[in-house]
């Protein structure tokens, strides 16, 4: 789990004093000592703690803006840049897709995550991991949503936890607030075959050399 010992210390370096960004900023205080109360949730718990991420969001106003020179390069993504901060147990990640950019296919392993787009439009291709065995993953495809600004969607541990996302012809900035839920959390890209697709709508897959990064 990415945590930190300076949960106070994070906290006290928002400034809530920003008339631009303090709606936001209370947000991200609101949602990071809440996640602290969650222990390690069940199914229904964490679906409750997602909805909640969701609601807390709708009550922002404005979001500040995002400089791309603020941002780093995304390692994986075609024509993606992301701020990123992480508070306790909660990560923060701006990110900005240029036009039919694309994040490839990965799992967030003992993560959850809410996306919410402020502006643009994305697509989010998402699968369940079935099983992993000798011949590599087993991937069912869940469901493929289209979103614009103002909307947000969700995964969890155990649902669409895996996805592909891709940005709209105008490009796509979207909040992404992941939640560590045990220890071990991070990102895994995977190289999915799409040759393989069976009968039954499966596809194959299997994990690239990398992890750990949201």
């Amino acid at each position: 789990m990415v945590r930190t010992n300076k949960f106070a210390e994070q906290v006290c370096e928002l400034d809530l004093e920003s008339p631009r960004d303090c709606g936001y900023l209370q947000a991200m205080m609101d949602i990071a000592v809440k996640a602290e109360t969650l222990g390690n949730p069940d199914i229904h718990e964490e679906e409750a703690w997602l909805l909640w991420v969701v609601g807390r969001l709708e009550q922002v106003d404005n979001f500040p803006e995002l400089d791309s020179s603020e941002c780093d390069a995304h390692p994986k993504g075609k024509g993606v840049n992301v701020r990123r901060q992480i508070i306790g147990r909660v990560q923060f990640c701006d990110v900005l897709i240029e036009p039919h950019g694309i994040i490839p296919h990965h799992s967030h392993q003992n993560v959850n995550g809410v996306m919410r787009v402020i502006e643009g439009e994305l697509t989010s291709n998402n699968f369940d991991l079935l099983e992993q065995d000798a011949e590599g993953l087993l991937l069912k495809p869940t469901i493929t949503t289209r979103i614009k600004a103002g909307k947000a969607i969700t995964l969890s541990r155990y649902r669409d936890n895996i996805h592909e996302v891709v940005a709209g012809p105008e490009g796509v900035r979207v909040l992404d607030i992941f939640t560590f839920m045990e220890e071990g959390g991070g990102c895994r890209y995977i190289d999915l075959q799409d040759s393989f697709r069976s009968n039954n709508g499966l596809f194959r897959g299997g994990w690239q050399d990398n992890d750990g990064y949201l």
